[in-house]
């Protein structure tokens, strides 16, 4: 849908943003021992709404579902291309959705075809919206 479509432009256009403004490195919290030229590690977890609020929400039922895993891609990738001040910056991606359970799809690794790939495999769960047991 378009308001999808939307929210992932502008949620796109925010880490470019970021990532482009000198003032932004000021809000980066970067380790104390950090030498010049070590690497910065910064881990990413994605919670991943996969309740029938989400999935059911349009048909084909399970759409939505699969516009966010492109959007998971997308700003993977984003983050893969972007430079920040750092030496060298190690990405690291894990992630879990959730619905009435909670089901973790990727823990923390940097093998982002690894995590892509377990991405592209995630299925909705449907039923209730339990945020607080995801969290």
């Amino acid at each position: 849908s378009m308001e999808v479509l939307l929210k992932i432009a502008f949620l796109l256009w925010t880490v470019q943003l970021s990532t482009q403004d000198p003032e932004a490195e000021s809000l980066l919290i970067r380790p104390r021992n950090l030498k010049g030229n070590d690497d910065c590690p910064i881990n990413v977890y994605f919670t991943v709404d996969t309740s029938e609020s989400v999935a059911l929400k349009e048909y084909p039922w399970g759409s939505q579902v699969d516009e966010l895993k492109v959007f998971l891609e997308m700003f993977v990738q984003k983050l893969q291309g972007s430079t920040l001040q750092a030496k060298k910056v190690k990405w690291s991606f894990g992630g879990l959705h959730f619905s009435d359970r909670v089901e973790v799809f990727s823990q923390i690794t940097t093998d982002t075809t690894a995590f892509l790939t377990r991405v592209r495999n995630i299925r909705y769960i449907g039923r209730g919206t339990f945020l607080d047991c995801a969290l």
